[in-house]
């Protein structure tokens, strides 16, 4: 590969670099801007969020009584947004997606840092943080008040400082403290990053692992048993009991092979480079630090990211089940894109490398082009629709409580906290967990005053409401108001002096 050569394929791959850090930016920026919830699960945790706020209680020890709400994940991230929502006084949505934002962000700078580190190349590290923000699941979620880029950033954070300073006793502190709120803010960030630690450290100095391991696992128990004993059972009950989804291979299938679409070359790429360092033997020292972190603490990191992926079949999972394979892959990138030595053929190889890092940089520009775009621009043109809808619930709200699923944050931008999470306890009712008779009751008795529900019939609306609450609805309820897919309803004795409207099909 001559200079040119490598002179344009470099700039070739700065632009594509700087283009995919702009349209991050953009795309993000609209959806942290956006007033109203883009995502089901962001509801649930501001309104967790609001009641922490009002000191009540998050961790139910008893399911069967109202508000049927379910605190699914560990209170780190639930926390933070209560501290800084009081601290700064903006809006607990806006402040749980800054969160998310600058979680995402470090963590795409960590993943840089190792790549650059690994490769002794600072394209390198630009290359790895690049691929990992252009990547369209990390592009969607990360502006999300969801708590997956928080305990992303806290594990990676972990690590790169367990590869820097494992020999200090004060950073291996620092390190488990990290890891401990990374597990405490979601509980599957229990896998890749502690067992990559503990093979690190296992393999550098078996008494600091010993000790890490045992402070790490011991913390974990006792901030367990604190936390169940302050809830009277209910942290075990909403972390772990309501968390027991079925499972579904075809599911499973199906995300994993929407990932391989959306990172073709990645997914081609990284299985050579990883194989190409297991079998590379280094002749000098200074490369012996390197290849040791690759085998004992990326490839174990790899390997649990892979195991954290496949329970992407659970019932109930999306693409954030993807964020640390995608991290683990865009460091492999990343230190394949090293200095190629004199000889012909690897700098050949390098630049055929090269040119497929190019293709997964546009591909994946294209890709969040036609995905977040699409879903930014579509959101931001129905604002007037949001708008009118929302002026609807918070007249209702005035009334009494209110019923929702997709546009449950309006409820609570309304004034009104969560009476019930329809994804949550219709696994529960699944599970036989549940039953919903006390709601099917306080349904008859037309205690709501609005009820906000998908089409009948839509994918959404039979995986989150049991038969005898629709039918219960129907009975007692019509439509008030449609607004495409979603649909108003009203108690029938409170529409007996309005407008004319259409009975529930």
């Amino acid at each position: 590969m001559s200079q040119i050569e490598e002179r344009i394929i470099n700039n070739a791959l700065w632009m594509g670099l700087i283009l995919t850090l702009f349209f991050f930016l953009y795309i993000t920026t609209s959806t942290l801007l956006f007033p109203y919830g883009l995502d089901y699960g962001e509801a649930p945790l501001i309104d967790q969020a609001k009641r922490l706020i009002a000191h009540e209680e998050i961790y139910k020890a008893n399911l069967d009584e109202p508000p049927y709400v379910i605190s699914n994940y560990p209170p780190l991230y639930i926390s933070l947004i209560s501290i800084l929502g009081i601290l700064t006084n903006l809006p607990l949505l806006q402040v749980g997606r800054a969160i998310s934002l600058v979680s995402s962000l470090t963590s795409a700078f960590i993943i840089g840092k190792f790549a650059s580190h690994l490769s002794k190349r600072r394209l390198s590290g630009m290359v790895a943080a690049a691929l990992f923000l252009g990547h369209p699941f990390v592009t969607i979620w990360s502006p999300l008040a969801r708590v997956d880029l928080l305990a992303l950033g806290l594990s990676l954070t972990a690590l790169w400082i367990l590869y820097t300073r494992w020999d200090s006793w004060p950073w291996l502190a620092v390190a488990a403290l990290c890891l401990l709120g990374a597990i405490y803010t979601r509980q599957t960030y229990a896998l890749a990053a502690p067992v990559a630690s503990a093979v690190w450290l296992w393999k550098n100095n078996r008494l600091r692992a010993l000790i890490f391991i045992t402070s790490l696992v011991g913390s974990c128990l006792a901030l367990f048993m604190v936390l169940n004993t302050l809830t009277r059972g209910g942290f075990y009950i909403n972390v772990i009991t309501a968390n027991v989804n079925p499972y579904r291979l075809e599911r499973m299938l199906s995300m994993n092979g929407m990932f391989i679409q959306v990172w073709p070359f990645v997914i081609f790429t990284a299985p050579i480079q990883i194989i190409r360092e297991v079998k590379r033997k280094d002749h000098y020292e200074r490369e012996a630090s390197r290849r040791s972190f690759i085998l004992y603490g990326l490839l174990p990191y790899t390997c649990g990211a892979l195991l954290s992926s496949f329970t992407v079949g659970k019932v109930g999972s999306n693409v954030n089940y993807f964020l640390e394979l995608s991290s683990a892959l865009a460091i492999w990138i990343g230190c394949s894109t090293a200095k190629p030595m004199s000889k012909v053929t690897i700098r050949k190889g390098q630049i055929i490398l090269s040119l497929l890092i190019l293709c997964q940089i546009i591909w994946s520009l294209t890709a969040n082009w036609l995905i977040s775009y699409r879903v930014i621009t579509e959101k931001w043109s129905k604002l007037s629709e949001y708008e009118e809808v929302f002026q609807e619930v918070r007249q209702a709200a005035s009334r009494g409580p209110i019923l929702a699923d997709d546009y449950l944050f309006m409820v609570i931008l309304a004034g009104q906290r969560i009476y019930y999470q329809p994804f949550e306890y219709y696994q529960l009712y699944n599970a036989g967990i549940w039953t919903p008779t006390n709601l099917v009751a306080e349904i008859q008795d037309r205690k709501f005053s609005l009820v906000l529900l998908n089409k009948p019939g839509s994918h959404l609306y039979q995986e989150r409401w049991p038969s005898s609450i629709t039918q219960a609805i129907k009975d007692n309820y019509i439509e008030k108001k449609r607004w495409g897919e979603l649909i108003a309803y009203e108690p029938k004795s409170s529409s007996l002096n309005t407008s004319p409207t259409i009975s529930v099909p």
